[in-house]
């Protein structure tokens, strides 16, 4: 029995898997409850990913300033 394709799971055949430890979700995204630690398989994982984020291993980067930008006014005077 494969997938349907709904608003979580797009594309038909493909199994939504854990960012963290890449195994197929054991739930189904379905379910307008879905467990406390979506998007992930388990409490674990969840914890690994916080982890990842709080030891600065991820990080959201500041953005990119080319040359064009320092020539543009900022609007503060």
């Amino acid at each position: 029995m494969s997938p349907e394709r709904t608003p979580g799971n797009p594309k038909k055949g493909r199994i939504p898997k854990c960012p963290i430890c890449d195994q197929p979700l054991p739930y189904d995204l379905r379910n307008p409850n879905p467990p406390p630690y979506f998007p992930f398989c388990s409490e674990r994982c969840r914890l690994v990913d916080l982890h990842k984020w709080l030891s600065e291993e991820y990080y959201i980067s500041s953005p990119i300033e080319t040359p064009e930008d320092e020539d543009r006014p900022s609007g503060k005077e």
